[in-house]
């Protein structure tokens, strides 16, 4: 897996900077709401930043791997007929 390369394109990094500062003026709009939230904001402001999220990566990697697998069975099914 490539770390350095980006998985986040910058629209959708806008939205994770807005969600996350979204997040946090909620927070602090309203202090009766617990600290724990601010913790909340700091995964989209943090992958919005490097522009790369480990969810993402994830995903993505399975799947290619699922999509890989379907593809071999179909060939494996074509060498049959």
């Amino acid at each position: 897996m490539n770390t350095m390369a980006t998985n986040v394109s910058r629209s959708e990094s806008f939205r994770r900077y807005a969600l996350g500062f979204g997040i946090l003026a909620f927070f602090f709009a309203n202090p009766a709401m617990p600290a724990w939230v601010t913790l909340v904001a700091l995964y989209p402001l943090a992958t919005a930043m490097v522009q790369w999220d480990p969810a993402n990566a994830l995903f993505e990697k399975l799947l290619n791997k699922g999509a890989s697998q379907i593809g071999h069975a179909a060939l494996g099914n074509a060498h049959k007929v």
